[in-house]
């Protein structure tokens, strides 16, 4: 089955600066880009990796690391940046039925 995805994005400007383990820190939650916590909507229950995702809006936050990433789904998802990150919220990886 399709589903539309909408993801609302800004990006960071480099403006020469070292992003990785600089700017953005390796281990710790950020909010990718910039000026807002960015959102995911899936418009229909989805499936990815085998994991199920129900249709819904989340705010999400990668935590970054020098070999792989983790992917933060968060209920809350009009937030400012990573400071109105609040782990209470997040949404456990294979949440809902399978």
């Amino acid at each position: 089955m399709i589903s539309d995805i909408h993801i609302d994005y800004g990006s960071t400007c480099v403006r020469g600066r070292n992003i990785w383990n600089e700017l953005v820190a390796y281990t710790q939650v950020w909010a990718t880009g910039s000026h807002k916590a960015k959102r995911i909507e899936f418009e229909r229950d989805v499936k990815i990796k085998g994991k199920f995702i129900p249709k819904d809006k989340y705010g999400f936050f990668p935590i970054p690391g020098k070999s792989e990433w983790i992917l933060i789904k968060d209920k809350s998802w009009n937030m400012h940046l990573e400071d109105d990150y609040d782990q209470e919220f997040d949404i456990p990886q294979n949440q809902g039925k399978t």
